[in-house]
Formats: structure tokens, sequence, C-alpha cells
């Protein structure tokens, strides 16, 4: 087994000598800090379409206590480099299933290069320049611009890790990794996701129920922001808080919408309301909204996204569907979400507040004690004898 998987785009090679250089200095403290013998691993073989991972690759996978990951524009667009952390991702999940409340620090990614990084990963602490001037730049431009020392305390810092991940392993996979069967870590889950409330769906905290009329479908609303519909934000956000992606669908029409969000709620979910601003025109639609709104849910968000400027006309439909919810403000009411960025940011303070809610007072189990930091979750049973993840 090698001390750690080195995971990077062939294409930041560059043909530069960096990223061989960054990774035999990282290799050199390592041996120093943890007596291997051994080097990371390293596949130096670029995978082609209708190839398959190696069987050394796979076992690398499966057992190398970390990942040194290389985080970069080519990086993010990697199906192979999204599939190898994917793989680290579940191993990481599986740890956390088995020692709830615990966050383990095996996956150590390193500002190779700036980009944007994708809603779905968890906020990993990750390694970049430290000087002042180098700020907003990648460590690859920290060799660029000739400064070795800098260069040196970063592979430091990520030796470091690797020892300190060492003491901590991941557990294997329960199957055999196979590139075609694994998902992307840079994507949600696949969608839609199931309802909350079949058979032997999760209970607790760590579900996010995303609620949503059904007519017309998810992944057709015209709303804004247009690059992604706003389950597959939602979702992603959700992943990248360790979370598990459930949906509530309903029909306007129907009247059960009540109903279900307090099974919802007695599940202890999370429960987020997505909705296009433009769709508040159906008088059906407004009265289930009433409905809901007069129960003053604790643990409900609303969030609404517009295809255009909201108008007096669309403020006058905002307040007839959420006369309660509309006098509250972030993080459980968002009106008035034109950008996916926003969109997503508006996800992820919702759901860190209506986790802290349930924590706080769950229901049909013991609360968390006051002045709780919440580093960990109470030990309860939900709903149906499943101990929430």
């Amino acid at each position: 087994m090698k001390p750690f998987f080195f995971s990077y785009a062939h294409n930041d090679e560059l043909g530069d000598g960096y990223l061989d250089e960054f990774f035999d200095e990282v290799n050199r403290r390592v041996r120093y800090l943890t007596g291997s013998r051994e080097d990371g691993f390293r596949d130096t073989q670029a995978i082609r379409v209708g190839e398959q991972w190696s069987d050394e690759l796979v076992d690398e996978l499966s057992t190398s206590p970390a990942m040194v990951c290389l985080y970069s524009p080519s990086y993010f667009r990697s199906r192979v480099c999204s599939q190898e952390l994917q793989v680290f991702l579940e191993r990481r999940q599986q740890y956390i299933d088995q020692n709830p409340g615990k966050r383990p620090s095996n996956i150590i990614p390193i500002l190779w290069q700036p980009d944007e990084i994708p809603w779905a990963l968890p906020s990993f602490e990750y390694e970049k320049p430290r000087s002042p001037e180098m700020e907003g730049s990648g460590v690859w431009n920290v060799r660029e611009s000739e400064n070795p020392r800098e260069f040196r305390v970063i592979a430091q810092s990520v030796a470091v890790r690797v020892k300190e991940a060492s003491r901590v392993p991941l557990p294997r996979l329960r199957y055999r990794p196979v590139l075609g069967g694994v998902n992307s870590a840079f994507e949600p889950p696949p969608l839609p996701p199931d309802e909350f409330d079949v058979g032997g769906a999760p209970a607790g905290p760590q579900c996010a129920t995303f609620v949503y009329p059904h007519p017309p479908a998810w992944n057709a609303w015209p709303f804004s922001p247009d690059h992604n519909p706003l389950l597959h934000i939602s979702a992603a956000v959700a992943k990248g808080r360790d979370l598990i992606s459930r949906q509530l669908t309903f029909d306007p029409a129907g009247g059960n919408l009540v109903q279900r969000l307090n099974a919802a709620r007695e599940k202890n979910n999370l429960t987020v309301l997505l909705l296009n601003g433009a769709g508040l025109n159906d008088p059906a639609l407004i009265a289930s909204l009433q409905k809901c709104d007069s129960e003053k849910f604790d643990t409900l968000s609303a969030l609404v996204a517009w295809p255009g400027p909201r108008n007096s006309t669309g403020q006058r439909f905002m307040e007839e569907a959420f006369p309660y919810l509309s006098t509250k403000r972030a993080p459980y009411f968002y009106p008035d979400l034109d950008q996916p960025e926003k969109f997503a940011g508006a996800v992820g303070n919702s759901l860190d507040a209506l986790k802290t809610a349930v924590l706080r007072n769950p229901r049909g189990v013991p609360a968390l004690p006051t002045g709780s930091d919440f580093s960990a979750l109470p030990s309860v049973t939900g709903p149906g004898g499943r101990r929430p993840d």
C-alpha cells in the first residue's frame, strides 16, 4: 500500500516539470516523516475512452490512506479525476457512517491553478500560496514565479497532512470500483432523488428534502438561473455538506402538501421549498402555499428564483403565497434569486440553519444540550427505528 494516491489531470503536466517536481518534493518529505519506503501512487498513463482502470490503480484507490489531488480547471473537467475523487468520497462517507459526527481529513487538495470549486465538493481545506503577493494564484504560479522556499513550505504542509491521515485510515469500499460505474465527485447524485417517504428512506438531520410542485418536470422549469436546474444545484450543495438528498413533489391542486411536510418534519428531515417565481400566478399553487405558510413550520425554508426582474405583480403574488414567511429573512426565506451563485449560497445557508434548528429541537428524540457546538449528531433513533446518519 502506498502512503497516498496522487490524483491530477494529465493536462496539467504541461511539459514544464513543475508537477513532477512537486510530486517528488512531497514524496521526499513523506518518507522522512513516516519512515515509508514507498512513494505515493501516481498513474502516468492517460486513460482513453473505453479503457478501464488498471488493477493496481483500483487497489490503491481502495486502500491508500490519503488522496493528494491537484485542483485546477483541467482537473474539474476530467471525468476520470472526478471518479477517482468520488471513490475517496465514498470511503470517507463509510467512515462517517461508522463514526457519527467525525469528519476525516484524508482528502488533501492543492490549489494548483485557480478555478471555481464545484458545489458538490465538501469545503476541504486546500493548500494554496502563503504570501500576500500570490493571493488568488495557485501553487503552480508559486513555482513559476521562482519562489522555491514557499513551494517547499507547501510541500511540507502536504506531507504533514499525509502523515496525519495515515493515523485515521479510511475503510475499503464494499465493492470493487469500475471506471464506468462510478459517479462524478463534481456532480450531485443521480437526479431526481427518491421521494422522502419511500420504504426504507433515511431519517434525521442528515437528510435534505427538496420540495417542489411536480408539474412541470423539475428539469423543464422556465426559471433563472438557467444553466442548471434548481434541483441540480440544490442536490449538489447538499452533497457538499454530506447530506442525503430526497424530494417531496406535490400537486398544487392536490391539497396534501401540509400533511406531507408534517411527515417530513416528523422524520427530522431538513425541508427546502424550491419555487419558480413566474409560476406564482397559479391560483392553485398560491392556495397550497398559503396553507403551508399558515403552519409556520420551524424547519422549512423557501427559495424563489425569478426568470427576470420581479415586478409589483410578482411582489403581490409573493405576499399572497407567504404572508408569514415573507416577513422572515434569510436564511429561511429568499424571495429574489436570479443567479446560480446566489441560489447555491441560499441553499447552503438554509441547510446550515435548518440543521441547527432540527438538532436543537428534534421530534420524538432528545434535543442537544444548550451550548452544544454541534460537533456531533445527537445519539438518537429516528422514526422507523433507523439511526440518523
